[in-house]
């Protein structure tokens, strides 16, 4: 830059030379962004980002915007199925599951859901008695049926836990086999 007479002395720019609203997107680079180093893995939930709240900029944690589901694969043997099962590997403290299961070598299945912040059930099973019955529970959150007979084994949950979750198993008759079931869990 040219000047007449002497060349003014650099001095630092200070947040007081720059008044509120003199910035604005036309004055940042294009790359200001992308030019810097990309996050290789999941944001941490305390990693934040900006965003824009109706024109007014704000920050928020990845916490609050994660959706995290996964889903984890517990099997039973549904012949000893009285007692707590702990079924794990969330990842994260649960707000809600839906579980679906299957019984090896049947056409019975049954799938559940359920929530923390009202501790509500509801679980809808196929095929229970015959090839076309259906019921649904609204106590437990996976029943599994064994045969054409009332032989089954149900859960309700007894505690979510900070990896999942703790079911109570309730045996009826004498059931037999092994059911896989699945439960998705909700952050």
């Amino acid at each position: 830059m040219s000047y007449i007479g002497r060349t003014p002395t650099p001095a630092a720019l200070t947040a007081s030379d720059i008044t509120d609203g003199i910035i604005s997107n036309a004055k940042l680079a294009q790359d200001i962004i992308s030019a810097d180093t990309a996050l290789a893995s999941e944001p941490a939930d305390t990693d934040e980002f900006l965003v824009s709240d109706a024109g007014t900029l704000k920050r928020i944690d990845y916490s609050l915007i994660n959706g995290t589901s996964v889903i984890v694969n517990a099997g039973l043997d549904i012949s000893t199925a009285s007692g707590e099962q702990v079924v794990t590997g969330a990842g994260f403290a649960p707000s809600s599951v839906i579980a679906y299961q299957t019984i090896s070598n049947t056409a019975k299945w049954s799938i559940g859901m359920g929530t923390k912040s009202d501790s509500d059930y509801q679980c809808s099973v196929s095929n229970y008695l015959d090839s076309t019955t259906g019921v649904t529970d609204e106590a437990h959150i996976v029943s599994v049926y064994t045969s054409n007979s009332p032989d089954r084994v149900q859960a309700s949950i007894s505690s979510w836990d900070a990896d999942g979750i703790t079911l109570s198993w309730t045996k009826t008759g004498t059931p037999t086999g092994t059911a896989t079931i699945n439960y998705m869990f909700m952050k």
